[in-house]
């Protein structure tokens, strides 16, 4: 079965949002910025849903394609 794993940033603000946003694709690491600015809990392990309710649902619910699979979700 494939898996998909969710990363998330929780920012109060889309300024502080589309900030990180451009750090990251100015080639920051996601997990390190999610360490320093998320506030939510899932910071402290990069942003890293994997073991959350969210995350279950995500992977089991959308029915997603081969290609949809091998392709980032921020690029689709």
């Amino acid at each position: 079965m494939a898996q998909a794993t969710a990363r998330h940033i929780l920012v109060d603000s889309e300024a502080k949002c589309e900030e990180l946003k451009a750090a990251i694709e100015g080639g920051q690491d996601f997990a390190e910025v999610a360490k320093q600015h998320s506030s939510c809990p899932s910071g402290r392990s990069g942003g890293d849903l994997a073991h959350s309710a969210l995350a279950r649902w995500f992977q089991s619910s959308i029915p997603w394609s081969s290609a949809e699979k091998s392709t980032r979700f921020s690029a689709l």
